[in-house]
């Protein structure tokens, strides 16, 4: 949080001033490297880059002068950032040994000249640093006695003089200090100076300005980044080698991946090949892919995806798991032969299993390899908080206050508070670790940019995505995917079934049965396919949010090309062309905009649903060569994309109107172009994801209990582990509560009914689950007494335990009150309070027994929610009285106003055209998850009620929109369960 201007804004501002030269350093760091290159020559200025070095007490502003120096600069960066020295003295030391003659100085530290006198590749090079209002004339005199050229600088944090308090807050928000506690002294200028204004203050020094024009001359443009692709070779082998290995590899597994290949399909194959591998191998990325490969290898279960998924040699390096060939996937969308930025596979691997990935990657290419990073800007509502926070609002007030900004009205505090955080919004607040993001250089990466590490100890560079994919530095990204653990957890609990049939095959990486994750393709399987016509995807990776649901209701389609384009037409700026979709997928007739369109848009209908379509039809009417095509479809997502946009479309408009297409035609289909503005996807990435979608439904279909005890062991679906719970129950699956004898860490299924484990237990330790799970592997349980006999766990770990009716196996229903009694004694004669003689005395008690009343409360209290009972008993008696329509009957309600009891499950907040918000609600009862809207007038008047989450009591109108139901709720109440 250094200063509220962007480097556009920097630039714009010395432009706007008539410089055509600036010279721009960062603290400890080139975080913004290439963006201030990038607006310096938008703008046509000449660009010098430094860094401002901080140490202790030193502070040293560098100019390299050499690409060797800019490579010295970021190891010294990294050593500072990284806290590698031991004293003051090994950094100065560094300093000498990686900068002398290399780099120009600016200090106004004294005692710089004093540690480094006689090293004149130093001292020549140095010059002391006048910033008004920190230059003295007893400094003017110390240089001119010294003969120490003294340049005018500018310590620049903001705009104008009166942002000063807004910075303030920016420091407030950084140390965590309330506004009084913060004080800035001694750093001069901190707003634009002008060219005129620095001379007002420093213009009677005139040697200044002469030194300073001639630093300038000795100052030199370094093109530190060629944009050429930065990549290392695999293994240590050469060019050549790299290339013949990778040939080889693909060839050899094409037996694998097309077992039966016909002579037609084999022609076709390996044209693919051959093409794929000569674009590779033209831009060198045959290291890439062979890398790529041995990482992929180090885990059974991956996804690989992205434009990646469309090249068949990725397909046949097990990279990918989606046949290009089959399902027409293009390849010029993932390389081509003008594309000079580096290519992007993306992999995801099951969560807990990527850093093991992650570490065998570090450890590989260790001082070669580092994770990107995100740099974290503020947020409006973020802005808003942390300013709040400053003013001494309390939290609970921030937190209401923030989620209603639209909807209330606000005292001058909160409008001081709002102006504030406008003018902190968009300043970058902190680094944190890239999702994935992983880069490897042939030479050691802080040689390239200054690297970091994070708390956990994780190197990074101070790049985000954009920068390092600009300066040449290819990004590997490494992903955590929860549902292919599930379905990872799935197999290995339907393998354990000794009535599995198993059918052996041969792989490259070994023998194994027809029931895995790399073999299971179960494309065309009818139970699966069924659950899609119904929408009963809940559980289910990538189409199981409400919108996807209805959109496969509507669709009636169980075939894999259709889910790949519903979960990639279910996005804001497409939605509406989803039901014109859905009604030509049923038979409705349209006319092709042009023949050559056609030939593009055929498999979806005529429509523009994936990214690389825009490049195919730019190709196709406008004659674009595949890179331009892409270069059309990247400018789409860019910022201050206007002037570029317009060159394109003039191009593209003319063009397709000598192709014959009519003006209506042509705007109808840039209509189409400009919805991938936002969010979309190309289809290798969707088709992946869309295979990982049918291996889940499978699993959900033939194994129901097994695949949802490891959705709700994973925590990682849309919804909450309580909508997980009953939607089991509706599938006719028995939730068994947690088993001192049979309950694993998580949840466990079989055969139909699904036992809760340990990790549901709430504020049971990791430590006291260990002990049970270590000291049952000798032998089970036999009785309480033996329990607590043989694991060494605490008595409240104990109370929680029997609260949660672990040990229900071991005893009578009526037995709870009694083995708390024996708990409560057994820990007393531990602890010496009573005799140990007397601890089997409660045996001799008349004890009575607890109310089912008090069980489902221990339930809702331990088990964190309603387990082995569903939430809706708790409201039974009210059900009972009132005459409702339950979810599973909705439907048959179309057109009518109905009553309806639900709880909250999950809801999405959007805006309509006019700006006003309204919301997408899902609710359940015991029959069905049903979908419900709140419109704008509505949403208004429930909104804060519907924020509290829980049971409700509705009315509203049905509405069927071609098979997808919800009701419109226009009336609403809280209903309060038993134990509010």
């Amino acid at each position: 949080m250094g200063g509220l201007l962007s480097p556009f804004e920097i630039c714009e501002m010395v432009k706007s001033d008539g410089m055509n030269s600036v010279a721009v350093t960062e603290t400890n760091g080139f975080y913004s490297l290439i963006h201030f290159q990038n607006a310096a020559a938008e703008l046509g200025l000449q660009l010098f880059i430094g860094v401002e070095l901080v140490y202790e007490n030193w502070r040293v502003i560098v100019f390299p002068t050499s690409l060797e120096g800019y490579q010295n600069t970021c190891c010294l960066v990294s050593k500072i950032t990284q806290m590698t020295f031991a004293e003051e003295r090994e950094f100065l030391n560094s300093f000498n040994e990686l900068l002398a003659g290399h780099a120009l100085f600016i200090t106004d530290k004294k005692d710089f000249f004093e540690v480094f006198q006689g090293q004149d590749l130093i001292i020549q090079n140095t010059y002391f640093e006048a910033s008004p209002l920190l230059f003295s004339a007893a400094d003017f005199n110390w240089c001119e006695k010294n003969k120490i050229p003294a340049v005018v600088t500018s310590r620049l944090r903001y705009e104008k003089e009166e942002d000063a308090i807004f910075y303030r807050y920016l420091k407030a928000i950084e140390s965590n200090q309330s506004l009084d506690q913060v004080i800035l002294q001694g750093s001069g200028f901190q707003h634009f100076a002008s060219l005129s204004e620095l001379q007002s203050h420093l213009g009677h020094y005139w040697p200044l300005w002469l030194n300073t024009a001639r630093l300038k001359k000795r100052l030199q443009k370094i093109d530190f980044f060629q944009r050429k692709i930065v990549f290392p070779q695999f293994n240590g082998l050469s060019g050549e080698e790299q290339k013949k290995q990778l040939k080889e590899q693909v060839y050899r597994n094409v037996y694998y991946r097309y077992p039966e290949i016909e002579n037609d399909l084999q022609e076709k194959i390996y044209e693919r090949i051959e093409y794929e591998l000569s674009i590779i191998f033209e831009k060198g990325f045959a290291s890439y892919f062979l890398v790529v490969e041995d990482i992929v290898r180090q885990c059974p279960i991956t996804c690989g995806r992205g434009s990646g998924a469309a090249s068949i040699v990725s397909y046949l390096l097990f990279i990918t798991h989606v046949d290009p060939i089959k399902h027409n996937l293009f390849f010029d969308r993932f390389l081509n032969p003008g594309r000079e930025d580096p290519p992007d596979i993306d992999i995801d691997f099951p969560y807990d299993e990527r850093s093991k990935v992650m570490d065998y990657v570090l450890h590989k290419y260790a001082g070669h390899a580092a994770m990107v990073c995100n740099q974290n800007f503020f947020q409006w509502k973020s802005a808003i908080r942390e300013v709040a926070k400053v003013e001494g609002v309390p939290e609970d007030q921030i937190s209401y206050v923030t989620k209603r900004l639209n909807r209330m009205e606000l005292d001058k505090r909160w409008d001081k508070i709002i102006e504030i955080a406008k003018k902190i919004k968009g300043v970058m607040r902190h680094l944190s670790l890239h999702c994935g993001g992983m880069v490897i250089t042939p030479r050691p990466i802080d040689e390239y940019v200054p690297v970091q590490l994070s708390p956990e100890g994780v190197p990074f560079i101070q790049w985000e995505k954009d920068q390092t994919e600009e300066a040449g530095l290819v990004k590997i990204d490494l992903l955590g995917n929860r549902s292919l653990a599930v379905i990872r957890d799935t197999l290995q609990v339907i393998k354990s079934h000794p009535t599995l049939p198993t059918v052996k095959k041969t792989q490259p990486h070994g023998e194994i049965t027809s029931l895995t994750y790399s073999l299971l393709n179960p494309l065309q399987d009818q139970k699966a396919q069924q659950l899609l016509l119904e929408g009963e995807t809940i559980g289910v990776f990538y189409i199981e949010s409400p919108g996807t649901r209805q959109f496969l209701q509507k669709m009636q389609s169980g075939e894999y090309e259709h889910v790949v384009i519903a979960s990639s037409i279910i996005r804001p700026a497409a939605n509406r062309f989803a039901n014109t979709f859905t009604r030509r997928l049923h038979g409705e007739a349209y006319t092709p905009l042009h023949p050559l369109v056609h030939e593009v848009l055929e498999e979806t209908y005529g429509i523009m649903i994936y990214q690389e379509q825009v490049t195919q039809v730019a190709m196709k009417l406008a004659d674009f060569s595949s890179y331009e095509g892409n270069v059309l479809r990247k400018i789409l997502g860019k910022k201050h994309k206007e002037k570029k946009l317009r060159h394109l479309k003039d191009r593209f408009f003319i063009k397709a109107l000598e192709k014959g297409i009519s003006q209506q035609n042509l705007q109808e289909l840039w209509e189409m172009i400009l919805s991938f503005a936002g969010y979309s996807f190309c289809k290798p990435h969707s088709a992946s994801y869309a295979l990982v979608s049918y291996k889940s439904l499978y699993l959900k279909a033939h194994h129901p209990a097994e695949f949802m005890a490891a959705v709700i062991s994973h925590r990682g679906g849309f919804y909450s582990t309580q909508a997980y719970l009953d939607e089991c129950r509706r599938m006719n699956l028995t939730i068994l509560p947690p088993c001192i004898n049979q309950s694993d860490y998580d949840f466990k299924g079989s055969e139909g009914s699904i036992r809760t484990g340990f990790s549901q237990v709430k504020h049971l330790t990791n430590k006291a689950v260990q002990a049970i799970l270590e000291e049952r592997k000798n032998s089970r349980f036999k009785n309480f007494s033996d329990f607590l006999s043989r694991v060494c766990i605490s008595f409240e770990e104990v109370k929680i335990l029997i609260k949660s009716r672990v040990f229900h196996s071991l005893i009578s229903h009526q037995d709870t009150i009694k083995i708390m009694w024996e708990a409560y004694y057994f820990f007393a004669a531990k602890k010496g309070i009573i005799a140990e003689e007397e601890k089997n005395e409660f045996r001799n008690y008349q004890l009575n027994t607890y109310e089912r009343m008090r069980y489902l409360e221990w339930e809702n209290t331990y088990l964190q929610g309603q387990v082995t009972y569903p939430y809706w008993v708790l409201f039974k008696k009210f059900l009972q009285k009132k005459n409702r329509v339950q979810g599973i009957n909705i439907p048959h309600f179309a057109g009518k106003h109905v009553q309806l009891f639900g709880i909250k499950v999950t809801s999405k907040r959007v805006r309509t055209k006019n700006n006003e918000e309204m919301m997408f609600v899902s609710f359940s009862d015991e029959t069905s998850i049903y979908e419900t809207v709140f419109f704008p007038g509505f949403y208004e008047a429930f909104a804060d009620v519907l924020f509290l989450g829980g049971a409700f009591e509705m009315i509203g109108f049905v509405d069927n929109d071609h098979g997808a139901v919800s009701c419109h709720i226009q009336d609403l109440r809280k209903v309060e369960d038993v134990f509010a």
